[in-house]
């Protein structure tokens, strides 16, 4: 999970909020969406593949090198996986752009075989990217091919998404488990 300095240097010294989601950022008026595509179409986007909860979820790239996604903060942070395994979920990728090249609109039901649990994690990320890995592939290529960063700045960065609801301890109404499907 990738964060900016001030928020980290917030959390460390104040406690403060490092897994407040986005949406419950901007109805506290501690953010203010940007003028963009990827803000103004956020809420539509992620409510189409998380219906009736995803201004409940953190979302972070999957990674191997512990480096996540440099444009979501300079700085990252793992996440234990005994505090997340049980709660978290991933997706195939970004929302915003799965629903784009998926032809999915707002009000569509998602199409099963892009989410998994925890931990079917890796049987996921193999389904999507074993086009990508043929007998010359070694050890060292795996995390540029898990997460690949859009290095034209324009947010298409390709990654597998993990989400989990903000409260630890309790999932939001309406949170379930939705089987990935995968042959």
């Amino acid at each position: 999970m990738n964060r900016w300095l001030g928020t980290l240097s917030s959390w460390v010294a104040e406690g403060g909020p490092l897994l407040t989601t986005f949406h419950s950022q901007v109805r506290s008026g501690a953010r203010i969406p940007q003028d963009n595509k990827w803000d103004e179409q956020r809420t539509s986007a992620e409510n189409t593949i998380n219906p009736g909860y995803f201004d409940n979820l953190s979302f972070s790239a999957l990674c191997l090198n512990g480096r996540g996604m440099p444009h979501y903060g300079d700085y990252s942070v793992t996440l234990k996986t005994s505090l997340i395994s049980s709660r978290s979920s991933v997706f195939e990728e970004n929302p915003f752009l799965f629903n784009r090249r998926h032809a999915v609109y707002s009000g569509d039901k998602c199409p099963p075989g892009y989410r998994a649990s925890w931990a079917n994690r890796s049987k996921l990320a193999a389904s999507k990217l074993a086009s990508k890995i043929n007998g010359a592939t070694t050890n060292g290529d795996f995390p540029a091919i898990l997460l690949q960063e859009d290095t034209t700045n324009a947010g298409e960065d390709d990654f597998v998404e993990e989400s989990w609801p903000r409260l630890f301890g309790q999932r939001p109404a309406g949170f379930k488990w939705i089987p990935a499907g995968l042959c």
